[in-house]
């Protein structure tokens, strides 16, 4: 039945092509060619992890935990409708009674001490529990259906700057079919939810900026935003609060004053976060998840003692037993790193074999596209030096001979051909407007904050091609917005 589903969103998908193209006076040739290419980047995508990176029967990586644990939502759905709803809104998500019961199964539904503000994983669980009302469990209709939501996304940025783009036919397929948009944007990913909301986020700023105000347009803004903070934080966190730059230009008829006004502000409020308690201290909020992240890609055994965190590297597995689907046992002495709860530092130690169960946190093995960085050591000056080094990893690496899989010579070969075609539009920019260059400052700092915090935070290639692909679509935009073509295009 799962099969039989999936070839109905298939035609779903061709059927939002023929809406699509006649609500947004898009040719449909355009918008059946994406489609098509975006069902294969699916196709590859479940392939890749459930072959490439799996054992052939089921997909792993995050697509298993957002799989799993909204299939134990859905069944809530069943025992217990009422809570379902309750939980689906946002209400008892934290219920003791909940996750000690119907919701224990889930793993990453309720991740513990992870520093984060924002469980960023429960929007897309919540979205896939609905899913599994209809697919029988069948990912490939999950995939689909996220690959539908991106599309309509893509098609909205589109719409959004096709009349502050001269070469637009070139910026429709380069925004849709850039690699990392295009595969995280055909796949089980929290990119596609973000892919949709920005292009909500940007389509109706550009309306209630140019046209008469508008409730729906105002709905459709606020949702995107709530979208963009529950689903990528630390890109809603940044590109919202800059979005409410174009009402204030268009309030001072475009003043370019204002721009460096903001530029104050924004410096500003760097400085002003970095003096902060250490829930909201950016210092800390860095250090502590670039710590983690580097955890996480050097691989390991992690568990949770009644009165610290502990890290084992992943060479020493064998030297304990797992107890049930959450515990984990010390058989062997084994070496590695603690840190007491409410504190920053690990320390080393060895822990003696025992009977007492642990609570697992984490088992991973290492990424094979780890690489070493700077480490911010909760030290401020630290993130001003290592600037140079975010940029190089993010905007350039890998090179050729860094660690990482074949995969990796995509990535190279999309980074490469995003810095030639910026020098391209180095020689050949169109003259502004005062519109544009708001946007243009808007894209920018966006781009520039956010390759800062991936480049600071995520010492993996593999995960640094992912989280970029909202800078991605920034530059891309600020690229064509800018560009002028050697010779007239049509529209």
């Amino acid at each position: 039945m799962g099969n039989i589903i999936f070839i109905a969103c298939i035609l779903a998908g061709f059927f939002l092509v023929r809406v699509l193209s006649r609500k947004m006076q898009i040719p449909q040739s355009w918008l059946a060619l994406v489609w098509t290419a975006k069902l294969v980047c699916s196709l590859i995508y479940v392939y890749i992890f459930t072959t490439y990176y799996g054992e052939g029967y089921r997909i792993q990586g995050d697509a298993l935990h957002f799989m799993e644990d909204s299939r134990v939502l859905a069944d809530l759905a069943a025992s217990d409708p009422q809570k379902y709803v309750s939980v689906l809104l946002g209400f008892q998500a934290d219920d003791p009674g909940l996750l000690n019961g119907p919701l224990a199964q889930t793993n990453i539904w309720d991740y513990g001490d992870n520093g984060d503000w924002i469980n960023d994983n429960r929007l897309i669980i919540r979205l896939n529990s609905l899913v599994h009302f209809i697919s029988f469990g069948n990912v490939y209709v999950h995939v689909t259906l996220f690959s539908m939501l991106s599309l309509l996304g893509l098609v909205l940025l589109y719409k959004a700057f096709a009349n502050f783009v001269t070469a637009r036919k070139l910026f429709f397929f380069a925004i849709c079919l850039l690699p990392s948009i295009a595969f995280f944007g055909s796949g089980l990913t929290k990119e596609t939810i973000l892919i949709f909301s920005l292009g909500l986020l940007f389509w109706s700023v550009v309306k209630l900026v140019h046209e008469k105000f508008s409730l729906p347009v105002l709905i459709s803004f606020l949702i995107a935003a709530m979208l963009c903070f529950f689903n990528k934080p630390y890109t809603g966190l940044v590109i919202v609060p800059l979005t409410l730059m174009l009402f204030a230009g268009s309030y001072f008829n475009w003043k370019k004053n204002l721009l460096w006004v903001g530029s104050l502000l924004i410096l500003g409020s760097a400085i002003f976060l970095s003096y902060m308690p250490d829930k909201f201290n950016l210092v800390e909020k860095i250090s502590y998840k670039q710590k983690d992240m580097t955890n996480l890609a050097r691989g390991g055994v992690f568990f949770v003692t009644d009165s610290s965190f502990c890290a084992m590297d992943f060479s020493y597995f064998e030297n304990f037993d797992t107890v049930g689907n959450n515990k984990i046992v010390v058989t062997a002495e084994t070496p590695g790193e603690y840190k007491l709860f409410g504190e920053k530092i690990f320390h080393p130690f060895k822990i003696k074999p025992a009977a007492t169960p642990y609570e697992i946190y984490l088992v991973a093995e290492p990424s094979s596209s780890y690489f070493e960085t700077t480490a911010i050591n909760y030290q401020g000056i630290n993130l001003v030096k290592t600037i140079p080094e975010c940029l190089l990893n993010t905007l350039v690496r890998p090179f050729p001979n860094d660690p990482g899989s074949i995969l990796k010579f995509v990535t190279i070969f999309q980074n490469w051909a995003l810095l030639i075609f910026t020098g391209l539009v180095f020689f050949r920019k169109k003259v502004l407007s005062a519109f544009e260059r708001y946007w243009l400052f808007i894209l920018l700092t966006a781009s520039f904050i956010l390759l800062l915090v991936i480049g600071w935070t995520t010492p993996v290639f593999g995960a640094i091609v992912r989280y970029k692909v909202p800078v991605d679509i920034f530059l891309l935009i600020s690229l064509f917005i800018l560009y002028k073509p050697l010779k007239p295009v049509k529209p």
